[in-house]
């Protein structure tokens, strides 16, 4: 016999009593603490007095009262004040000892929320599980709490140093009636860029589009004329060793020219950066989460524009070691710039030796006529680039987490 929507009912476990609320189509616990109350770090909703006062009472009270995460009762005067937490972030809330009181809150922080904003999808970095697998995957539900409890760590964006999955909701499986969708990147803890989408008339891939984009940390990116389509799927193939999920990105060239704004790799090699060209150095383990961190496009190149071309990297970092940049001059400045210092990692210049030689055969059309070598070897002098133009050397982050707005 089912239970009906809107009841409350009660387990006596050892720890105290639990209750478990409906809501929305789910049940979510209560778990009860005697003797203690708020401290700090939430925010009192209401409060209701009542001479009869019970746990059942005040957990309904806070069941129905919208953004309630936690209760609790004074016995001296029988009054049920309700809060919620200040930040939907974190899973802290600071408790004292008062023996007059009873504090029941919700053990389950799911969904989380913040003001407007749903919690729909949670990547946490290089936990060896697929993001675009598990988004994809209509089987997996972490909003069902019954069957067992989710880590905290994988609800938090400030302390999830201790998860290992991600988080994914059913509205994923019912994308209906979707205002906006916010697309997050979280480093130690800080969001640290963004994307806002508009919504409507979406499905759960067709959001993800550089033409509904209404706001984003990155200034450029809704009118760069350069950025190829979003897609969330991105581009995954073994023959060329590459997957590159989540992408946003601009066009494809030869790994020292490519630019983006974020990509999710969900692979333990890229072709790119086995040839030691991109500052990713470890891909052992996935998902691996890169955004550019200024309000442009960023790159992973080594250098851009600047970089050391005689053959692997830690050979010229091995001779630079040894003193070779001011013992062999001629050589060093030219084939190992990068390891002798020579350069900012990520200023765009010529890289083949003397600028006026870059120049010289742009005069003479080798930009047209020798595409693949002078676009890498003399961007500048092929206009590839403005003089003194700079990029931002990729990052890694911790988490990306997108939320939902509903109309």
């Amino acid at each position: 016999m089912s239970s009906p929507r809107n009841c409350l009912w009660i387990a006596l476990v050892p720890m105290g009593l639990t209750f478990f609320r409906f809501s929305e189509g789910r049940e979510a616990k209560f778990s009860v603490k005697q003797g203690q109350k708020v401290a700090s770090n939430a925010l009192h909703l209401a409060h209701l007095s009542n001479p009869n006062m019970s746990n059942v009472m005040c957990a309904t009270y806070c069941r129905i009262t919208d953004d309630c995460d936690l209760y609790q009762i004074s016995a001296v005067d029988n009054v049920c004040a309700i809060s919620k937490q200040e930040n939907k972030f974190d899973n802290s809330v600071d408790l004292i000892t008062d023996p007059n009181y009873t504090l029941g809150y919700i053990h389950y922080k799911f969904p989380v929320r913040d003001g407007p904003w749903r919690l729909v999808f949670r990547v946490q970095g290089r936990v060896g599980i697929s993001a675009y697998d598990t988004w994809r995957d209509s089987t997996v539900h972490h909003d069902d709490t019954v069957g067992g409890e989710f880590p905290d760590a994988c609800l938090s964006l400030t302390d999830y140093a201790q998860c290992d999955r991600h988080l994914r909701s059913r509205i994923l499986d019912n994308w209906v009636d979707i205002q906006e969708v916010r697309y997050s990147l979280i480093k130690n803890g800080v969001e640290v860029a963004y994307i806002v989408f508009d919504g409507t008339n979406t499905d759960n891939l067709s959001w993800f589009s550089q033409s509904r984009i209404l706001q984003s940390s990155w200034t450029t990116l809704k009118t760069d004329p350069d950025v190829r389509p979003l897609e969330l799927a991105g581009i995954c193939s073994s023959t060329v060793s590459t997957c590159r999920r989540f992408l946003v990105w601009e066009n494809f060239e030869y790994c020292i020219n490519e630019f983006f704004y974020t990509t999710i790799i969900e692979s333990t090699g890229d072709s790119c950066n086995s040839n030691t060209m991109w500052v990713v150095r470890d891909l052992s383990s996935y998902p691996v989460i890169l955004f550019a961190p200024g309000t442009g496009r960023g790159t992973l190149s080594i250098e851009q524009g600047c970089r050391n071309r005689f053959g692997e990297t830690p050979i010229c970092d091995y001779w630079a070691s040894r003193g070779e940049c001011s013992a062999n001059p001629g050589f060093m400045e030219v084939q190992c710039r990068l390891a002798c210092g020579l350069c900012s990692p990520n200023s765009c210049t010529n890289t083949y030796g003397d600028t006026p030689v870059c120049q010289h055969w742009a005069n003479y059309g080798e930009c047209a006529n020798n595409p693949s070598f002078m676009e890498i070897e003399c961007r500048l002098a092929c206009g590839g680039c403005a003089p003194g133009e700079t990029f931002d050397l990729g990052q890694e982050a911790d988490v990306l987490a997108v939320w939902v707005k509903f109309a």
